[in-house]
């Protein structure tokens, strides 16, 4: 998978932003793993909201909240490693969400 960086200046926690089309490329290519985790196959599985963390240079934390339908979200936690292979690591799933709950855990 290919995608390009985009590089919002971290503003602190709490910040939550519409979702872009990196962190919608991030959660679809992550899919798999997460319907794995969970151990769930989502007819449903809409990027909502995000969150960027720049860890370094090359590194990004992603928090996503992703609807999976009958009002039911789920927020992931993505690792994204910029190096030539541009690795997603699947952090943490958090699940039982509502849509009031924060994009980012505290």
């Amino acid at each position: 998978m290919s995608l390009n960086p985009c590089y919002i200046p971290f503003f602190g926690p709490g910040l939550q932003l519409l979702i872009t089309e990196t962190a919608r490329a991030i959660a679809a290519g992550i899919r798999p793993e997460v319907e794995r985790q969970t151990g769930q196959k989502y007819t449903t599985y809409e990027p909502e909201r995000s969150v960027q963390e720049i860890i370094t240079r090359t590194k990004f934390m992603y928090f996503i909240t992703v609807a999976v339908g009958n009002g039911a979200y789920i927020r992931i936690q993505v690792l994204w490693t910029l190096d030539q292979n541009q690795k997603l690591t699947l952090e943490r799933v958090w699940e039982n969400l509502s849509e009031s709950d924060p994009v980012q855990p505290k």
